[in-house]
């Protein structure tokens, strides 16, 4: 019996499929009121369909000034394991499993979230639902939750060095500065001279 040859699936390329998604949205959206309230249904549900799209574009751009911000560290990484880092997350799809960066080497190891949140109380802090988020991805990096970590591509956290990946804007660092009296292993990246394996570093990026 005859089998037709599997096709070979084309390359993910992140960035672009990102780009494509949001200017073909966008292109759809005439006429749009300065008012809200006099947009249509239509109007309406295209810009709804923005909101996923433009989250998975914030979170890449900001990944991409995280491994920038990285590049003023040599002693961290080299330029090719930089680059090889770029490559790998462009070629997977948003909300992949994992860390939003993963940089495994002999060391040390370099793992960090990416969270692009815009503090709902402003300067007063994140909100509880926010607050949740941040924690729930700090404990993923300590591996504190013991019951339910497994090994990410049989790596552990705690054998690497750990950053948080923040927006550079001055609601989110006064909010991040409460935040660290309720996370001890929570330290401002541009506060301290070197990196152990201890903590988690926040890193303010702009993008």
């Amino acid at each position: 019996m005859y089998s037709f040859p599997m096709r070979k699936k084309d390359p993910i390329n992140r960035e672009e499929n990102l780009t494509a998604e949001i200017n073909n949205i966008v292109q759809q959206i005439h006429d749009l009121p300065t008012d809200c309230r006099k947009w249509n249904t239509e109007q309406l549900l295209m810009l709804k369909k923005l909101l996923s799209p433009i989250n998975n574009h914030v979170t890449l751009k900001a990944t991409y000034a995280f491994l920038d911000w990285l590049t003023m560290h040599p002693e961290l990484i080299s330029e090719a394991e930089l680059s090889k880092a770029k490559l790998e997350i462009n070629s997977q799809n948003a909300n992949s499993n994992g860390f939003d960066v993963m940089v495994p080497k002999d060391s040390p190891m370099i793992f960090a979230e990416v969270k692009c949140n815009n503090p709902i109380k402003g300067k007063e802090g994140f909100g509880s639902a926010q607050i949740t988020g941040i924690c729930k991805d700090i404990d993923k990096l300590m591996e504190r939750d013991k019951e339910n970590h497994k090994k990410v591509r049989n790596y552990h956290p705690l054998d690497a060095l750990k950053f948080l990946v923040l927006p550079d804007t001055a609601d989110v660092r006064s909010s991040t500065v409460k935040l660290q009296k309720k996370e001890q292993n929570l330290l401002l990246a541009d506060s301290v001279s070197s990196f152990n394996k201890d903590n988690v570093y926040v890193v303010f990026v702009k993008f």
